[in-house]
């Protein structure tokens, strides 16, 4: 009798759930993305109104609590959202391509602090405030591409071809600049590329073909004629 009881119980945990199981479980998920999508979106706002005034640090940081609860890691790390939902991703991307932007702001010296000061009058000394931009352009860098990863167009492949560009830029100046001459110059190179796929895909801000001229000639001024490498 104990062990037909015990294979009795075996069986059951063995059988797949019935259509009413399935059913509840399809709606349960459907509720917990919808209760997710609308707290990312009521952040992602919020982000958006902090942004507006300048408040950038403070937007960052909106921008980023509401990606993490789209985001996930998909096939070999590269990321992705929890669900197939189109709706999913197009925030995801918004949120991204809107972190992206908001650092890439505050490496250029724009923004406040909570009591109106300019974002830059918080470090003391000029220095400071070039490690500051080093470390936020590497982070623009970081967003933008993954935004390019959930949302492949124009408006993202130009933020991605700015904090490039910024980040040449920096590698390039300062009395350290002979050390990263090569570094710069591919940074450069690849922030052409990049600009030139989102006037390709269109969409871009009208801001992007002058930052490709500026690009070739940044290039050109250091006997660089093409903006792929030279083993292509």
């Amino acid at each position: 009798a104990f062990f037909r009881h015990v294979q009795f119980h075996d069986f059951h945990r063995r059988c797949p759930p019935g259509p009413a199981a399935n059913s509840r479980s399809r709606r349960d998920r459907l509720a917990a993305m919808d209760k997710r999508l609308a707290e990312a979106q009521a952040i992602f706002v919020e982000g958006q109104g902090l942004l507006k005034v300048g408040r950038l640090l403070e937007a960052d940081e909106e921008f980023e609590k509401a990606a993490s609860l789209l985001q996930a890691s998909g096939v070999g790390g590269r990321i992705t959202t929890r669900t197939c939902d189109p709706g999913e991703r197009k925030l995801l991307g918004d949120c991204l391509l809107s972190r992206a932007q908001c650092i890439l702001d505050m490496a250029n010296g724009g923004g406040v602090l909570p009591d109106g000061m300019p974002f830059a009058s918080q470090f003391e000394f000029p220095e400071h405030f070039d490690h500051f931009r080093q470390q936020a352009v590497a982070q623009a860098q970081e967003t933008a591409e993954r935004a390019c990863v959930v949302r492949p167009d124009g408006e993202s492949f130009a933020c991605l071809g700015a904090a490039r560009m910024l980040g040449g830029k920096l590698k390039a100046s300062g009395p350290t600049a002979w050390l990263y001459a090569e570094e710069s110059a591919q940074l450069m190179q690849d922030a052409g590329r990049c600009l030139r796929r989102a006037l390709k895909c269109g969409g871009c801000p009208s801001s992007t073909a002058s930052r490709l001229d500026e690009v070739r000639t940044w290039l050109a001024e250091r006997g660089v004629r093409s903006l792929f490498p030279d083993y292509i």
